[in-house]
């Protein structure tokens, strides 16, 4: 993979090409899984687009099982995803310019059990979530339509806007919308439920310090404010907020 540097087996395959004069028009589907790292069961792949004439390329890839790791290594740009370790089924369409340069991304997710990176504990264990994405290139950000996360410590439902740092390094920013939180305590009994909200914060230092701007929630009954950051050292995490 020339994009990534990384090596894949893939299996099963079949492939379709029709050539024509405006460009070449293809489907292919198969099971891929990298070379590299322990051995996993491979993802599903079903891939079919356009190449115009001009090198331009319109595809639509259908996937199950796959990492989202993976297909952040195989598109730079969908990067932010990587923080959600997790197998993912669902769909991703794209369109590439002459020149190479990704002019737009769309992806319709469903994630299985996992985890978000760097995060330790409950806090950072799902057992599902689901991502409606879109990337604007002008912005050299994410658009979340929707994310909706459910472990055991609750659920939530989100949408905004992620990038990676304006200062460049890695790390990621994000500014979302609360769109619904519920809270879970012992046994998974409900404990607080928030109708809204607001989320600034940045994960920086490659994940070593979480900066929270703003946390607003609000319910009928309740509302809370709060800002601070954690930041990981060898003893742990320590968290100061207020």
């Amino acid at each position: 993979d020339g994009v990534s540097g990384r090596a894949w087996r893939l299996g099963e395959a079949r492939l379709s090409l029709t050539l024509g004069p405006g460009g070449v028009e293809g489907a292919a589907e198969g099971r891929v899984s990298p070379l590299e790292g322990a051995a996993r069961p491979p993802a599903r792949l079903a891939l079919s687009g356009r190449m115009a004439a001009d090198g331009a390329v319109a595809a639509r890839l259908a996937f199950e099982g796959a990492r989202l790791g993976d297909l952040a290594a195989a598109l730079p740009e969908f990067a932010p995803a990587a923080w959600l370790i997790a197998d993912a089924a669902g769909t991703m369409e794209l369109r590439q310019a002459p020149d190479g340069a990704l002019s737009a991304l769309a992806a319709d997710l469903r994630l299985g059990a996992g985890r978000i990176r760097d995060v330790p504990g409950p806090a950072g264990r799902f057992n599902a979530a689901e991502l409606r994405v879109s990337w604007d290139r002008e912005a050299g950000a994410f658009r979340l339509a929707r994310l909706a996360i459910e472990g055991e410590l609750g659920r939530a439902a989100l949408s905004g806007v992620a990038a990676p740092p304006a200062g460049g390094g890695p790390g990621l920013e994000a500014r979302l919308a609360l769109e619904g939180l519920e809270v879970f305590g012992p046994g998974g009994a409900r404990v607080a439920v928030f109708e809204e909200g607001a989320l600034e914060a940045a994960i920086l230092a490659g994940g070593a310090r979480v900066e929270v701007a703003r946390l607003a929630l609000a319910s009928p009954e309740l509302a809370l404010e709060a800002q601070g950051a954690a930041a990981r050292g060898p003893g742990g995490w320590r968290l100061a907020a207020r």
